[in-house]
């Protein structure tokens, strides 16, 4: 027991015995705590040491590639994003040419109408235009004779074309 009493320094003389128990465990869990931490961190620092020591012949070339592997996916991902903003500008452009496609062919079909309606008028203005002349012809006129000769003349020169 004589021992215990001098371990006590003379500092801690003056507190109770309870008080300098509990510090003293609490101080040295934290320093093997950290001890054990920069024990760790030393360690590990000689095993990396020693890895690149034993190594390095094959681990520059593999780190070499890995970054030439990693700037050429680097490089794919800014030329996807480029190509991916590029098609949606183009799908935009596509959507308006089919919407002026579409309204071109509306325009056409529209027109195609008014041209089939016009050559079936003409068609029947020339059928009745045919019997005034043959009619006319027939009662001694000379009007339907130039008519029929004018038509005549007309047909030729499409022909010719």
């Amino acid at each position: 027991m004589e021992k215990n009493e001098q371990a006590v320094s003379k500092e801690d003389q003056g507190q109770p015995i309870e008080e300098c128990c509990e510090e003293a465990p609490n101080e040295e869990k934290e320093l093997t705590v950290i001890d054990k931490a920069k024990n760790a961190l030393a360690t590990g620092k000689e095993r990396v040491i020693e890895f690149w020591d034993g190594n390095k012949h094959w681990i520059v070339p593999v780190a070499g590639a890995a970054a030439a592997a990693v700037a050429a996916i680097v490089k794919q991902a800014m030329d996807n994003d480029e190509l991916k903003q590029e098609n949606r500008r183009l799908s935009g452009e596509v959507d308006d040419l089919r919407q002026e496609n579409q309204a071109l062919n509306d325009e056409n079909d529209y027109v195609t109408g008014r041209l089939i309606a016009s050559y079936e008028r003409h068609a029947e203005k020339d059928a009745w235009m045919d019997a005034v002349a043959s009619d006319d012809l027939r009662r001694g006129g000379s009007l339907g004779g130039q008519v029929l000769r004018s038509k005549r003349d007309y047909i030729q020169e499409q022909e010719g074309l």
